[in-house]
C-alpha cells in the first residue's frame, strides 16, 4: 500500500524536475524553435496530408468531391502486377548503383592516395561528373547513346559489335539511365 501512495509523489517530482530542466534550457528550445517550426510545415504537414489523401478517392481531375475509402487503394496498388515490376526495377536500381557507387568511389580514392604524377590533375578530372550541371549531363549522354550518330554505338561498330537501341528498347534505356547515374555518382 506504501508503494501506491509513494508513485503520485515520485510522478510529482519527477514533474517538477523535468520542469525546471526545460526552464534552464529555455534558450536553447527557443534556438531550436524555428527549425522545429520548418519541420512541421515543410516535412510532417505534407507527410500527413499525404497520408490522408492515400486513404481517400481523391483524384487531379475530381479533386472538390472526393470521400475517405480507407485501405482499398493500397489493396488496389498490392493487387496489381504493375506495383512488382516497379519495386523490382527499384530494387535493381539501388543495388546496382549504390555497388558501383562505393566500389568505383573506393577503388580511385585508394588509387589517388598514392603518390603518383599528375594526381591533381587526375583528381581534378574525376570531379566532373559532380561539377557539372544534370541538363548539360543529360543532353551529353543522350547525344552520346543515339543509336545511329552516337560515340558509344560508333565505337561498337568500330570493335565490330551490333549497335544498341539505348534510347528505344526499354531494358537498354535503364541500362543506359544506370550507366548515366554511376558515372554521375562516383565522385561524391
Amino acid at each position: 500500500m506504501g508503494l501506491i501512495r509513494e508513485i503520485p509523489k515520485r510522478l510529482r517530482q519527477r514533474t517538477k524536475e523535468t520542469i525546471s530542466e526545460i526552464k534552464k534550457r529555455r534558450v536553447a528550445y527557443f534556438y531550436v524553435a524555428p527549425a522545429l517550426v520548418g519541420m512541421l510545415l515543410l516535412v510532417l504537414y505534407p507527410f500527413s496530408y499525404g497520408i490522408w489523401i492515400s486513404l481517400t478517392n481523391w483524384s487531379r481531375v475530381h479533386f472538390t468531391n472526393y470521400w475517405f475509402i480507407g485501405l482499398e487503394n493500397y489493396f488496389d496498388i498490392l493487387g496489381g502486377q504493375e506495383f512488382y515490376l516497379v519495386l523490382e526495377r527499384t530494387v535493381i536500381w539501388t543495388v546496382v548503383n549504390v555497388f558501383f557507387h562505393v566500389t568505383i568511389g573506393l577503388f580511385l580514392a585508394v588509387l589517388l592516395n598514392r603518390k603518383i604524377r599528375g594526381r591533381i590533375v587526375y583528381r581534378t578530372l574525376l570531379l566532373i561528373p559532380w561539377a557539372l550541371p544534370s541538363f548539360l549531363t543529360a543532353l551529353t549522354w543522350r547525344g552520346m547513346f543515339h543509336e545511329e550518330f552516337g560515340a558509344i554505338n560508333q565505337f561498337l561498330r568500330t570493335a565490330g559489335l551490333p549497335a544498341i537501341p539505348w534510347l528505344t528498347d526499354p531494358f537498354w534505356a535503364f541500362v543506359g539511365v544506370i550507366i548515366v547515374n554511376v558515372w554521375l555518382g562516383f565522385p561524391s
